[in-house]
């Protein structure tokens, strides 16, 4: 229905960015990001090696940028083992 296309059509403009991106996070996707808890994220980190294009070109319309920790060359692995470090001292005391 209406909002099936709508929801694809969200996902495309926010993929490509510009003033029509902008409108559909307005409209659209800040509203699925809202229910989906996912506000405040802009950053995440997985623990394997690639994920399917259609996942994040999901995350990128969303305004989430995801990193691989296993691929060191944009430092990505440092600063999660860093986090990871620092979550788990955390928790020791």
């Amino acid at each position: 229905g209406l909002q099936r296309a709508l929801y694809r059509w969200a996902v495309a403009a926010g993929q490509s960015g510009g003033l029509s991106g902008a409108l559909a996070n307005l409209t659209v996707l800040g509203p699925v990001r809202r229910e989906l808890g996912m506000t405040r994220l802009r950053l995440a980190y997985i623990g394997d090696a690639g994920i399917p294009p259609e996942v994040a070109g999901w995350a990128k319309a969303l305004g989430v940028t995801v990193r691989s920790v296993l691929n060191p060359s944009d430092g990505a692995d440092a600063r999660y083992r860093g986090l990871v470090q620092r979550a788990l001292a955390a928790t020791a005391t």
